[in-house]
């Protein structure tokens, strides 16, 4: 078993990050799919590649840490890098914004009592946040959608905890150098319609 001073990149058949095998040598795993490759820095994990058999890349995992050597995060990205998922173990700007929806505007936030995932589509665009508790049970998530020009068009926002809607935005570039962003409550009725101009210039019709 690896020790706190190793460093360096060892094979495996198979691996986890939690009660990890030995680590076998790169002939004995060429033929297995997949096999992990797996890069140490201080008896810490900080990436795993796992190639198929034929040596193909098939996906890499980026671990995140602190000054403390805490986990913060982790990346998963696919064989050519881009991201697919990023779990965050910190609090995130959006978070007390969701967190006071699903519990009311006065719930206060402890950062350490949360996580966060976020999904990207292949154009590396954010397409869903999930916001769990320290136990894993999802709390609230926003799913996002894009048109063919790669602009956002559609925002969801679900409480989890209640099984309901919270939110719903709407966005309308008919409109030429200006959009229309309609805001939506639980209920589905519209609660604001903003018409936003470039320069960031914002009339309410």
């Amino acid at each position: 078993m690896l020790t706190a001073q190793d460093h360096g990149t060892y094979t495996y058949r198979e691996w986890s990050r939690y009660g990890q095998n030995s680590p076998d040598s790169l002939a004995a795993v060429k033929n297995i799919s997949p096999y992990y490759e797996v890069t140490y820095d201080s008896s810490r994990v900080t990436l795993v590649k796992v190639h198929s058999a034929t040596d193909s890349l098939l996906r890499v995992i980026q671990y995140h840490y602190d000054e403390q050597n805490n986990t913060i995060g982790e990346t998963l990205s696919d064989s050519r890098g881009n991201p697919v998922l990023e779990t965050t173990f910190l609090e995130q700007p959006e978070d007390a914004n969701l967190l006071q929806k699903v519990y009311g505007p006065d719930f206060t936030m402890h950062a350490t009592h949360f996580f966060s995932r976020r999904f990207f589509d292949l154009a590396q665009r954010q397409v869903r946040y999930e916001l769990f508790a320290v136990n894993g049970k999802m709390i609230a998530h926003v799913e996002t959608q894009y048109n063919a020009a790669g602009k956002r068009i559609l925002e969801m926002t679900q409480d989890d905890v209640h099984y309901q809607p919270l939110e719903k935005l709407v966005y309308d570039y008919s409109g030429e150098g200006r959009y229309i962003l309609e805001t939506f409550d639980s209920a589905g009725k519209m609660v604001s319609r903003m018409t936003l101009f470039h320069g960031n210039q914002l009339l309410t019709p």
